[in-house]
């Protein structure tokens, strides 16, 4: 199988969200040429990491084949069009200097176009997780017509008012469990397990963007507290292949480790510490040191003028 026919999560054809757009059939087109030159990328692509292995793996495959799967694209003037879905066709396009490229061309407004681009990258079995939960968070903004932080407080919300449980829905989380049941994702599991990504380091973040290392592991080595702790252990896990098991066991003794140093030192009972201070002046014998022997006397003038 090509690159160009990657298999996906599953079909655009059902999903719910994206039905309104196709029933408008009178603004599809069948498949036809365009020149590369007169297809823009939208602002609003979504994809934004791309794999250098991958990527070169598609540009063979064009180039050996074709474009299989057209780009589709909406227009926005005189012979001018906006990628909506297929940028890495695109781009393989572009790299091999094609002058025409097969495109299916649809009338689409911008909430509709950023709402299928979202969506059909979404369906991608190469996503890294945090285009995923970027991409999710994304396609809420756009259905809910709300900016990322009202809906980040949104499924918050959800979680204390136990909505999620709830036999009634508003018409707003309504969309929200549409939107997740289509992805078959549920909002608990995106709230707990995917929200916290967001908020990792950015080295961090950076290598599970590049695929270096699983999320899993990326918020376990998150749990160390010091930053050069953390850095080290990103290299070493990622260089050395770690599970996630290894990942959490060094965690787990850095922190007791980490705690022990900043423990204070326990102090002994007050008769035993007195009475370890006199059995060491016995055993020692430390009158027979002249020198020592009065420095001690100095020091118990002082312990019985204090008593």
């Amino acid at each position: 199988m090509s690159a160009n026919n990657k298999p996906r999560k599953g079909g655009l054809g059902s999903n719910p969200l994206s039905s309104g757009i196709f029933s408008k059939t009178e603004s599809m087109s069948a498949a036809q040429s365009a020149p590369l030159e007169s297809i823009k990328i939208s602002v609003y692509q979504p994809r934004q990491y791309f794999s250098e292995t991958a990527m070169a793996e598609l540009i063979n495959s064009v180039k050996a084949h074709g474009i299989l799967q057209p780009l589709l694209v909406r227009p926005v003037g005189n012979n001018e069009y906006e990628l909506v879905a297929g940028e890495r066709r695109y781009r393989a396009a572009k790299a091999l200097g094609l002058a025409n490229v097969p495109v299916t061309v649809r009338q689409m407004t911008d909430s509709e176009a950023k709402q299928f681009a979202l969506l059909e990258n979404l369906q991608r079995q190469d996503l890294n997780p945090v285009e995923e939960t970027e991409g999710v968070l994304d396609l809420l903004s756009v259905v809910l017509e709300q900016d990322r932080s009202s809906v980040v407080l949104l499924l918050s919300q959800s979680a204390r008012s136990n909505i999620d449980s709830s036999d009634t829905f508003t018409s707003e989380w309504q969309k929200v469990v549409e939107i997740f049941d289509t992805l078959a994702l549920t909002p608990e599991s995106f709230r707990v397990n995917r929200l916290p990504l967001l908020n990792l380091p950015n080295d961090i973040l950076d290598a599970v963007k590049r695929g270096e290392i699983e999320y899993t592991k990326a918020r376990a080595i998150n749990m160390l507290p010091e930053s050069e702790q953390r850095e080290k252990l990103l290299k070493t896990a990622i260089g050395g292949g770690w599970s996630l098991q290894q990942i959490r066991s060094y965690v787990r003794d850095a922190k007791a480790t980490n705690n022990t140093k900043n423990s204070p030192p326990k102090s002994e009972a007050p008769d035993l510490q007195i009475s370890s201070v006199m059995n060491r002046i016995r055993t020692q014998k430390s009158w027979e040191n002249p020198a020592k022997w009065k420095k001690i006397q100095a020091l118990l003038k002082k312990l019985e003028d204090t008593i």
